[in-house]
């Protein structure tokens, strides 16, 4: 379990939850779900099921410099997820559609050579 002071001399611009969860003498599960449902003080990222939070916004928080990050940087760092996980689908079906439709493939190549010379 690390210590506040121990975050502070860490080098890692990014925390994981275990270490967040220890410094907050929570269980990570607990501090996993405070994450998932936005209910922590400060911005945390999530990734698929891996939870990271700033060192900076989290030791900010600790010496009670900022204590708005609450609906600051959640929603906006959720939607950039959605966003990368859209574009991810988005890639895997143009595959697919490519695969199974080659002139799909020309044509895309089409619009995007008139989209360069623009």
């Amino acid at each position: 379990m690390a210590t506040v002071d121990q975050i502070r001399e860490l080098r890692d611009d990014f925390l994981n939850a275990e270490t967040v969860a220890g410094c907050m003498k929570i269980k990570p599960d607990r501090f996993r779900a405070y994450a998932r449902n936005g209910q922590l003080p400060f911005p945390v990222r999530i990734s698929g099921n891996r939870i990271t939070v700033s060192r900076t916004a989290f030791l900010d928080w600790v010496d009670g410099k900022k204590t708005d990050y609450l609906h600051e940087n959640t929603v906006e760092m959720q939607f950039a997820e959605l966003i990368k996980e859209i574009r991810a689908t988005n890639a895997i079906l143009l595959g697919i559609a490519v695969h199974y439709c080659p002139e799909l493939a020309e044509m895309i190549a089409q619009k995007a050579e008139e989209a360069v010379a623009e």
